[in-house]
């Protein structure tokens, strides 16, 4: 179970940080990950591409385990 919550919060931390950014914040967010959108889509796409920045650090975290626990 705190595996899940531990997942959770991350991915949650991470979608809340792009729902609350302001336009200014998001345009620069976009600007540092490559990404080009306008209007009310920006938000949504930008809110997919942090929660699959947080999947991929948790795959990460994942990885370094499954190493560890093999030594």
């Amino acid at each position: 179970m705190e595996k899940h919550s531990y997942a959770a919060m991350i991915i949650f931390k991470e979608h809340l940080k792009v729902s609350h950014m302001d336009k200014k914040e998001l345009k620069e967010y976009a600007e540092s990950r490559g990404v080009e959108a306008k209007g009310v889509r920006m938000r949504e796409l930008l809110g997919t591409l942090a929660l699959a920045e947080a999947y991929d650090k948790l795959y990460e975290e994942y990885q370094i385990l499954k190493e560890k626990a093999k030594k």
